[in-house]
């Protein structure tokens, strides 16, 4: 391993010095040039609540744009981050997909969507597979804030926050003007059947968008002589609506609702090799309705002002039942989110810009469980993973704020979070927990030059315990979980510098980075009714009980050769080390990368070549050795290479994907199924 990684390393540090070096000579020849940062790389939001360019940030940040949805054509959102620079993708199962940022996945790391968190107080530790309820036809891009999030935007934001930003209606010049377009893809071995329809209406001060997909994913054919991995298929279906109305001269008024079902989503894992007959998520389903009132103004102190009022739902059923047993169980989580923002952007003066302001979540949680006997048909009714009617409320204020000098760029944020978690438990008694947190951020970045920058950045975080770490009573991969009734917040504290040019031929960043991780909630070995074992299997609470630490380097390139031909290259290294049991941290990401080829053909087609690597897992924590998802000895190395095709005319877009060309067998390191084999895609867009 470290044999790989000091060749890989030198391998990516000659690329990109030279890049730079190149690009530094080519800054000083093409100086009469006009191209601004803002238009070769666009801007991003998430990292100060404001529009700013990439180069301009003193933090890591990626982002998966629209010409990334439009190429790809993923099939799912998790799918689509395979390869994003930071970003390790973990699928336990074929309908979900987690990204790890910088180590972290689950309730540490935080999903929003238009600024607005998808994370509610049942999200669990590890891996989960809420990211895949959202709609990959209904974004516009993708913004992964790698190493902070939780100032700018609270907790569980202690490896990052990955912001979703959705399409946006188009207004017209003059007259009403309608638009449209009419998607279909087709995937071989009867992997994907996709179906997706969209409307744009828009005048000079009205405009609505909206759209609706029905998908049917097949059983997946895994790489190798692995074959069809079943169950794994599923069927989805999603709709999504955005308006946006100018009432008046500086003012906008944004209404969105967006709905995503899938249902029928097996776990192979469960079935494969945890001794069940049958386990699925059926339904999984989330929904989301907001509002927005935007003011645009003159004055220094409220340049802008931004109402947002949502409610966000969610249900998660799963039915499962082991083998050789006449008990089928069914179980049912809700979740309603009520969520409020006020938010205030502030331009004092030239060189200094603020964004402050309040927000407000409310979760209730609804759980139920029933058993039913399928010789008898009857049906016994039990405690749902979480006590019915439990509530949490979060309430935070913060200030984020922005000084531009000549050649320094300083970001600068506090936030302060009250939580209140109040759980009624019939079973196990009643829990009410008060935690809070102060966090706080401060990065420097120095000019070097027109398009090249060098920064620091420190940060705190913290996740205060939700819902699911103080009240879970079920199963997991290695026991049984009781609840808990007392837990504080876990905390992260964690730093980097970093390097960045920008300019007409060259997109590059280089990034080290170091985490340190702080009464992080773990499962400890506990009894139930007095035993340390229920139905056969260990039982386990969590508890305040680990440190940890994490560090690693980020490097992602982009060089355009000329007009026709792009080659770009990205390599991210992490290191987990649990100090509390001297071991690895669980499911550590291992080194990967990607290099790849951009071929403008003509203005109408496009190639892309994609090699993408990982290097062999043998880090194991304790929990690694005993995951039934990690072989002995942990996850061999793999490499991949895919190919891409786009064809575009006035009205019709075709595109076609051929993956995995040498029909590899490999697993993404933690994953409950392995990746595609050989496998072939076509896609048309027809649009008018």
């Amino acid at each position: 391993m470290l044999k790989n990684l000091k060749k890989a390393t030198t391998f990516f540090a000659i690329i990109f010095f030279f890049i730079a070096s190149h690009a530094q000579e080519k800054t000083a020849v093409d100086s009469s040039r006009t191209d601004t940062v803002i238009e070769l790389q666009g801007v991003v939001i998430s990292a100060n609540r404001q529009a700013i360019s990439p180069i301009d940030i003193p933090q890591s940040i990626s982002v998966y744009g629209s010409e990334d949805f439009r190429f790809y054509n993923p099939r799912s959102l998790p799918e689509a981050l395979i390869g994003t620079n930071g970003v390790w993708v973990q699928k336990t199962n074929h309908g979900g997909g987690s990204p790890f940022v910088r180590g972290l996945t689950g309730n540490q790391t935080l999903l929003l969507i238009d600024g607005i968190r998808l994370n509610n107080s049942t999200y669990r530790y590890g891996p989960n597979q809420y990211f895949n309820t959202l709609d990959v036809f209904s974004l516009e891009k993708a913004e992964i804030l790698r190493g902070t999030g939780s100032v700018q935007y609270g907790t569980d934001a202690l490896g990052g926050a990955i912001q979703l930003i959705s399409k946006n209606p188009e207004f017209s010049a003059g007259g009403i003007k309608l638009s449209g377009n009419l998607y279909g893809k087709w995937m071989n071995r009867d992997m994907e059947k996709t179906l997706r329809a969209d409307l744009n209406l828009g005048t000079e001060r009205f405009a609505i968008h909206g759209g609706i997909s029905f998908r049917d994913f097949g059983d997946l054919y895994a790489g190798g002589d692995l074959g069809t991995q079943a169950p794994s298929a599923y069927d989805e279906w999603a709709t999504d609506i955005k308006a946006k109305f100018i009432p008046t001269k500086n003012h906008l008024l944004t209404l969105a609702f967006q709905k995503l079902r899938q249902e029928n989503v097996g776990r192979y894992d469960q079935v494969a090799q945890r001794g069940y007959q049958s386990y699925f998520f059926d339904p999984q389903e989330r929904s989301l309705t907001y509002a927005r009132y935007t003011i645009k103004g003159n004055n220094n102190w409220a340049n802008e002002i931004n109402l947002t009022v949502s409610l966000q739902n969610s249900l998660e059923g799963r039915r499962k039942q082991r083998e050789n047993s006449k008990l089928l169980s069914r179980e049912e989580d809700k979740v309603d989110t009520w969520g409020a923002t006020f938010e205030l952007k502030s331009r004092f003066n030239a060189k200094w810009t603020a964004s402050s302001g309040l927000e407000w979540y409310s979760d209730k949680v609804g759980s139920r469980t029933e058993i039913l006997n399928t010789s008898t048909n009857e049906i016994q009714a039990r405690r749902g993973l979480y006590p019915e009617g439990s509530t949490t409320d979060n309430l935070a204020i913060f200030s984020l704020h922005r000084f531009e000098s000549k050649n320094w760029i300083w970001d600068a944020g506090l936030r302060y979070n009250i939580i209140q978690v109040d759980i009624q438990d019939d079973l196990f008694g009643s829990v009410e927990i008060s935690p809070d947190a102060l966090v706080g951020n401060l990065g420097l970045m120095y000019k070097l030059s027109k398009y090249q920058r060098i920064y620091g950045s420190i940060n705190s975080g913290f996740r205060a315990p939700n819902i699911n770490d103080l009240s879970s009573f079920g199963s997991f991969d290695s026991g049984i979980e009781v609840p808990t009734n007392s837990l504080q917040p876990e905390r992260s504290y964690s730093g980097e510098i970093g390097y960045k040019i920008f300019n007409q031929d060259v997109a590059a960043a280089i990034s080290v980075f170091y985490t340190s991780l702080n009464n992080l909630i773990t499962r400890v070995p506990s009894t139930f009714n007095g035993s340390s074992n229920f139905n056969g299997e260990a039982v386990f609470t969590k508890a305040n009980t680990a440190e940890a630490f994490l560090r690693g380097f980020e490097i992602d390139a982009t060089y355009t050769i000329n007009q026709k031909l792009e080659a770009y290259g990205r390599l991210a290294y992490i290191y987990g080390q649990d100090v509390s049991k001297d071991e690895p941290l669980r499911r550590m990401p291992p080194l990967n990368g990607m290099l790849g080829l951009n071929v403008q053909a003509n203005a109408n087609s496009s190639l892309r070549a994609e090699y993408l690597f990982a290097g062999l897992q043998d880090r194991l924590s304790g929990g690694d050795i005993s995951d039934h998802r990690i072989a002995n000895g942990g996850t061999p190395g793999w490499n991949l290479v895919n190919l891409y095709a786009n064809y575009s005319l006035s009205f019709v877009q075709l595109g076609v994907g051929f993956q995995n060309v040498f029909n590899e067998a490999y697993r993404i390191h933690g994953s409950g199924v392995d990746g595609y084999g050989r496998s072939l895609w076509l896609s048309v867009v027809l649009a008018f």
